[in-house]
């Protein structure tokens, strides 16, 4: 059985000032996009809301991804039976998802 390379979409959020004031998000995406298995990276201003979460899991579906990585602390509390897409729609069939608590050490 022959296996496929993960494909990572990697979504950086400023949080309107609350991490970006702190940490330089623009070198974290960089830095990111030179990562092995990394389809593309996204940075925002802001990662929650409806709107920008159905945005977020078509580009994973339309980037071909199996796998995002954000450097949101959690998901946004929506209810998965809420309307519209979810977070918990990223971890439909063909998602997966991996929580991590440090950077890689290249970084």
């Amino acid at each position: 059985m022959q296996r496929v390379a993960p494909r990572i979409g990697v979504f950086v959020c400023d949080c309107k000032g609350q991490v970006s004031d702190y940490i330089d998000t623009s070198h974290l995406a960089e830095k990111a996009a030179d990562l092995e298995h990394v389809a593309f990276v996204d940075r925002r201003d802001l990662l929650c809301g409806e709107r920008v979460l159905g945005e977020t899991v078509g580009r994973l579906k339309d980037e071909g991804c199996d796998r995002m990585l954000t450097d949101e602390p959690a998901p946004p509390a929506v209810p998965d039976n809420a309307p519209g897409p979810s977070w918990s729609a990223a971890a439909q069939p063909g998602f997966r998802r991996q929580r991590t608590s440090r950077p890689p050490a290249s970084m």
